[in-house]
């Protein structure tokens, strides 16, 4: 499903609607008021969770040089681990306050997610790159393969 979505929309634009289904959900899980409608709820975070992740790491991978795409790709991996294991102390501690505001913190940064992209739109294939100039002709060195 999130191959296909990432084809047809591009990886921004999956990793927006992604982050948008996810906040959705999010943000209306503590008002359900029946636990029929909390699988509504969490349908919204499964399909922004299988739109984000394959989305993100084709855009990873499209920036940079061939030499620096593998670190860009590490630092990738490294923040979602990080994210991973400090996120569940953040959200436990939160949750001893208000276990609403959990729900609301997650919708909240999924906003901040769609919002960071906004200036990436337009972008199909990385980064706009600084304009290619001429070479001086004074800089480039002829070679000869005279003998003589």
């Amino acid at each position: 499903f999130a191959v296909p979505a990432s084809y047809y929309l591009g990886e921004i634009t999956s990793t927006q609607i992604g982050n948008l289904f996810r906040g959705a959900g999010l943000l209306s899980i503590p008002f359900m008021p029946r636990e029929s409608l909390l699988y509504v709820s969490t349908l919204g975070v499964a399909i922004g969770g299988a739109l984000v992740p394959s989305a993100i790491i084709t855009m990873a991978s499209r920036f940079g040089t061939p030499a620096t795409s593998g670190r860009i790709m590490g630092l990738n991996q490294m923040s979602g681990s990080f994210a991973r294991a400090i996120g569940p102390l953040i959200a436990g501690s939160v949750y001893e306050l208000s276990p609403k505001w959990v729900f609301y913190m997650a919708a909240i940064s999924q906003g901040v997610a769609c919002l960071t992209l906004l200036p990436m739109i337009g972008w199909s294939q990385g980064p706009p790159q600084p304009p290619v100039t001429s070479a001086r002709a004074d800089s480039v060195t002829v070679l000869s393969t005279d003998d003589a």
